[in-house]
């Protein structure tokens, strides 16, 4: 598995190695390094309105050049949004974060501002104002989706139990593990298993725990022989069957695939260390994690490349305004938007290892690996919910507003003519040219007087 993470081991600037320092503050700290305060914006916000010896103060950034890059920046917007509400001078005092921010932003007239952030609220007028004449990038998620950078999102209900919707999930993920193996690549899905409350994930996590342990292949047949099973998991039950997977070895595969100690919970709000690098490096060979159970910790701020799969365990949905998605719904839709960053693989040279590959199908092989382009959301069957999802995933733009899948059958009558049964069928290859023969400018093209 790729690293998603992109960084030089050394920086050099006019053939100078430049060191890059954690500190805490830039009273002591060497103007010939880069110097890097890393904070949370409420920690920065607390630090900064109550100072304490050997802190952060506004006088750090006022004799300094400071650079405050700013991620999930849509967080410093607050005051912004109710900014006709306000007089200036109410404005200047309101020690909210954004105010905070700008103080540190305006101390020095050479600071820099830099906001990244995938939910900025651009149908909010005073936001446009904001940004009008600051924007530098705009790459929404629908270009994202569009430019094949992302998973392809479904939704995928079903009237069953909550285990039973979770064991979908799981038999989907260890098909996509095999996929990916038969074709060299050690690329281990996970799974999120959502709930609505702590006390509700922590019981679902021990009933998961117990019913994974005892799993047996009459759990596996019952699931299969569901009259309303989707046909994704009709085709991994039969991919079973052709690969001489019986259930009862599939049965032990998830038994130890999904044990005790591939589960973890994050849901407290004091997580060790240990835990915080362990979700945040799920894509690592040496980390066995498969299945995350939780509520809300990981909404924002969790990069995940091998997340394939999301069960929602609760069926409530909230109201929006004038038929709209709810404010949960919405913060859903930007988990899955979240979750479906694409996970780099190809089989080929010259297939682009960042961006789908499978959106037209060629043959039998690559509906296989389509799946592995895709992430689905398992939720249960509320067709109300459902409309609200897929309209709030069209918003943020991972959906696509308008899709039709047509099935193109051939009359009978023409699979009998010569032109089918004998016919020809050609298709162009790209063929990497290596250029090995190349060493070189053919001195032929190069006039005498240049040389």
């Amino acid at each position: 598995m790729l690293s998603k993470y992109l960084f030089n081991e050394t920086v050099l600037i006019d053939n100078q190695q430049i060191r890059i320092k954690e500190v805490d503050n830039f009273q002591a700290a060497n103007p010939d390094d880069i110097n890097i305060v890393f904070s949370t914006i409420q920690g920065l916000h607390t630090r900064l309105n109550t100072p304490r010896e050997n802190s952060l103060t506004y006088d750090d950034f006022e004799s300094e050049n400071i650079v405050l890059i700013s991620d999930e920046a849509h967080h410093i917007n607050a005051e912004t949004k109710k900014a006709k509400d306000l007089n200036q001078t109410e404005m200047f005092d309101l020690t909210s974060w954004e105010s905070t921010v700008n103080k540190i932003f305006n101390a020095h007239p050479q600071n820099i501002l830099l906001e990244f952030t995938a939910t900025v609220d651009l149908t909010n007028d005073q936001i446009i104002d904001k940004y009008r004449d600051k924007i530098l990038f705009d790459y929404p998620l629908k270009s994202f989706r569009l430019d094949g950078y992302s998973k392809e999102v479904k939704v995928l209900q079903s009237d069953i139990q909550s285990f039973d919707r979770a064991l979908q999930a799981v038999i989907l993920s260890q098909f996509r593990r095999k996929i990916f193996e038969k074709h060299g690549w050690l690329i281990k899905p996970v799974i999120l298993f959502k709930s609505k409350t702590i006390k509700e994930s922590n019981a679902f996590l021990e009933e998961f725990i117990n019913k994974v342990k005892d799993l047996r292949s009459n759990d596996l047949e019952k699931l299969q022989g569901n009259p309303n099973l989707d046909a994704v998991l009709s085709r991994v039950f039969t991919y079973f069957k052709f690969n001489k997977i019986t259930l009862e070895n599939l049965a032990l595969e998830l038994q130890e695939e999904f044990a005790e100690n591939k589960c973890i919970s994050v849901n407290s709000k004091d997580e060790s260390e240990q835990k915080q690098i362990a979700v945040n490096t799920l894509e690592d060979t040496d980390n066995e994690y498969r299945a995350i159970f939780a509520v809300d910790k990981l909404n924002e701020g969790w990069d995940v490349l091998n997340l394939f799969d999301i069960v929602r365990l609760y069926d409530t949905r909230d109201s929006g305004i004038a038929g709209k998605p709810g404010k949960t719904t919405l913060s859903e839709a930007q988990l899955i938007g979240r979750g479906a960053r694409y996970c780099p693989f190809r089989l080929e040279e010259d297939q682009p290892l960042y961006q789908r590959k499978y959106d037209i199908l060629n043959d039998e092989k690559e509906h296989d690996l389509k799946l592995c382009e895709e992430l689905y959301y398992h939720s249960a069957y509320n067709p109300r919910y459902i409309q609200e999802l897929h309209t709030a995933l069209e918003e943020i733009g991972i959906k696509a507003k308008q899709s039709k899948q047509l099935e193109l059958t051939l009359k009978s009558d023409f699979k009998d003519k010569t032109f089918y049964k004998t016919g020809f069928f050609f298709k162009n290859e790209r063929v990497k040219y290596a250029r090995e023969d190349i060493t070189g400018i053919n001195t032929s093209f190069i006039p005498e007087s240049v040389t």
